[in-house]
């Protein structure tokens, strides 16, 4: 019994820090896409690129559906992470 009630109290502290540190982390990175969003809307000018990079047709929809990456640029002209679309 003595051996199961030593392992709960390390067990529940440390699965509490996990918890705590996972929070903070999540509340850590949403802070800094927020950040990276108001720096984007906050600028005088946006530059990004859009590309073509995938057209495809559906012969059972008779559609044809395109893929595009859009990559947009910070306000320091770093590129920021792609975001493909697809629409038909």
């Amino acid at each position: 019994m003595k051996v199961k009630i030593s392992k709960l109290k390390i067990l529940i502290p440390a699965g509490i820090i996990i918890v705590i540190a996972f929070y903070f982390t999540n509340v850590f990175r949403e802070n800094k896409a927020l950040k990276e969003i108001i720096e984007r809307l906050a600028a005088d000018s946006r530059v990004a690129e859009v590309m073509v990079t995938e057209v495809k047709p559906d012969p059972k929809t008779k559609k044809t559906y395109t893929t595009i990456k859009f990559l947009e640029y910070s306000a320091k002209l770093k590129p920021l992470k792609p975001k493909y679309f697809t629409f038909s």
